[in-house]
């Protein structure tokens, strides 16, 4: 008989199971049936798939985030640790419902009466919230934790329309990055200005200040030369001088004699202290008269008419003498106290020069203090209003926080599988469960096929086949 002809009728329990090639071809034909109707099933499940997916395109926009390294108002670098603080900053601005809503600002979005009809039969309170919400759904980002390059992604239906919301996300990000660091320059600027109106009034009040100064004290130039001052009172006090040691010696020489009459001094060792020149022409006569007695009286005698003469003109001379001493002694006398009524008036104008000079010092001191005062004022003044000048410049001159690389263009291959790969998966995954669902269920009731399982299962050589009717 012919070895493919097989006997349909189940085995003895207890057989050996272990198919062969051979046998697992005769079940999987005897099963077509069930297999082609496995198939069949998943094929068109396939074709449904196929044909109800909507077809989706993701459109890519890829930018560089930038932003500054040295702040605005100092000029210092900022920490390098703060870049990976800064991107994440600006990727959640990206994300944030602030550029959903300028996507729908830019797109005019609110003016499409499909969704107008979608937000009506929601619960929603904000046709725009719900418009952003609807684009958040679709929208995702794309980061490197080492790179400053986001790849800006959005996902539709329509090629066209994807890109288009892609590259409106950019374009919406970069406005509000320009409008907020637009903002963050005017506040700086306004709390700038505040401050140099503060610095200005600071100027004002210390000129107001050094001007009254000036006015009360009647010091214009702290710059005056106050030397002529110095050297009139060194001159005053050289006068004073010279008073004290002229009355210091007259004062010396009536010391000197009255201790000479006290003591009982002649009047020739009084008549050596002045230095009046009358007194001392008396003294030198009276000692030649002295002189010319003493040789006389060795030849004449006392009452001699040359004797009583020379005595006669010795005491003419002595009382002359003693005369001119008391004139001198009174006139030293009124000289020393003129020198003291002149000694005390100089010390007097002494005096009021010092404390003149001592408050013209004092008011230059105080005028000096008003304009160093003014000069700190005029330096803080300047030096702020050359960093406002420097910080509006950098405003005005401050670039966009990214860089666009690539905008995005209409994808030409929609997101997913295709509809052709996707039922060949249905067929070959349909193949492989029906033959597999086949083998079950032919272990479930298992049949004998044809030669090979009577002599593989049950060991017995095998007579003959009869053929199926």
């Amino acid at each position: 008989m012919d070895a493919e002809q097989r006997l349909d009728r189940p085995l003895v329990p207890g057989l050996n199971s272990a198919l062969t090639p051979a046998q697992i071809g005769r079940i999987l034909r005897a099963r077509w049936r069930l297999i082609a109707a496995v198939t069949g099933t998943f094929l068109l499940l396939a074709v449904l798939a196929a044909l109800l997916k909507p077809d989706s395109y993701t459109a890519s926009a890829s930018i560089l985030l930038d932003f500054q390294t040295n702040d605005p108002v100092t000029g210092q670098s900022l920490p390098s640790n703060l870049a990976a603080s800064q991107v994440a900053t600006r990727i959640d601005l990206l994300r944030s419902k602030k550029v959903r809503l300028g996507v729908v600002e830019r797109l005019g979005m609110t003016e499409n009466p499909e969704a107008r009809k979608a937000f009506e039969a929601s619960d929603e309170d904000s046709f725009k919230d719900w418009l952003a919400g609807r684009l958040g759904e679709s929208f995702n980002l794309r980061t490197d934790e080492l790179s400053r390059i986001v790849h800006v992604r959005y996902t539709a239906e329509d090629p066209r329309r994807a890109a288009e919301i892609a590259n409106a996300f950019v374009e919406a990000y970069r406005d509000i990055d320009a409008r907020m660091a637009a903002e963050a320059a005017r506040a700086r600027q306004e709390r700038f200005r505040e401050y140099l109106a503060g610095l200005r009034e600071d100027v004002e009040q210390a000129q107001r200040r050094l001007t009254e100064a000036q006015q009360e004290s009647d010091v214009i130039d702290i710059r005056e030369d106050g030397q002529p001052d110095t050297e009139r009172l060194q001159d005053l006090n050289l006068k004073l001088n010279e008073l004290q040691a002229r009355r210091d010696a007259a004062l010396a020489r009536l010391r000197r004699l009255r201790e000479l009459r006290d003591d009982g001094g002649g009047l020739a060792a009084q008549a050596e202290i002045p230095d009046d020149r009358h007194i001392q022409e008396l003294r030198s006569r009276l000692a030649q008269l002295e002189a010319q007695r003493a040789d006389r009286q060795e030849t004449l005698g006392p009452r001699h008419p040359g004797m009583t003469s020379m005595d006669a003109q010795i005491d003419s001379v002595r009382r002359q003498l003693r005369e001119a001493l008391d004139a001198y002694v009174r006139a030293v006398r009124g000289e020393t106290r003129s020198a003291a009524e002149k000694i005390a008036a100089l010390e007097e104008t002494i005096a009021a020069e010092r404390r003149d000079l001592m408050d013209i010092q004092a008011k230059r001191d105080r005028v000096a203090h008003y304009v160093r005062e003014l000069k700190v004022a005029e330096q803080l003044y300047q030096t702020a209003l050359d960093r406002y000048d420097n910080i509006q410049g950098i405003s005005e001159l401050r670039e966009s926080g990214l860089s666009v690389i690539s905008a995005a263009t209409p994808p030409i291959h929609s997101e997913g599988l295709p509809g052709k790969l996707l039922v060949l998966i249905g067929l070959v995954a349909g193949l492989i469960v029906a033959s597999a669902t086949a083998l079950l269920v032919e272990f479930a009731d298992r049949r004998v096929r044809g030669g090979e399982d009577v002599t593989g299962e049950l060991g017995l050589p095998l007579l003959g086949e009869l053929p199926k009717s």
